[in-house]
């Protein structure tokens, strides 16, 4: 099995919307390993992690495909990469059992949105 807890780094070049300036950004990407809800068998998702954040996202796409079930709704101000300014969106809370390379298993809140992220099961 091979141990998908470690986390790779990515570097890209973007624009600071808030200035002219350019900036460095750093991507914290990596795999998280989960179930397929029909087969049951464990596939693994690549996810974007921002350590920094209070709040994580999941491709809505992704979510109803994983069949991830929907606790509740709420409305967010989100600025997405590329925007220039935030827009207010209806994201579904849910949740997403994971399991690590040790076979514990972890759970994570989330909230959906359609263009933050791109599935990929």
């Amino acid at each position: 099995m091979e141990d998908h807890t470690v986390l790779s780094v990515e570097n890209s070049e973007t624009e600071k919307q808030l200035s002219d300036e350019k900036v460095d950004v750093f991507l914290l990407s990596g795999v998280l390993r989960t179930k397929h809800p029909i087969t049951q068998q464990f596939v693994d998702i690549s996810v974007l992690l921002d350590t920094g954040a209070d709040r994580s996202f999941i491709d809505t796409k992704l979510a109803e495909e994983l069949k991830l079930p929907n606790c509740e709704t709420t409305t967010r101000k989100l600025c997405t990469f590329g925007a220039r300014k935030p827009t207010t969106v209806q994201c579904k809370i849910t949740k997403l059992k994971f399991w690590n390379t040790k076979n514990v298993q972890h759970e994570l809140q989330l909230y959906t949105h359609e263009t933050l992220t791109k599935s990929r099961v």
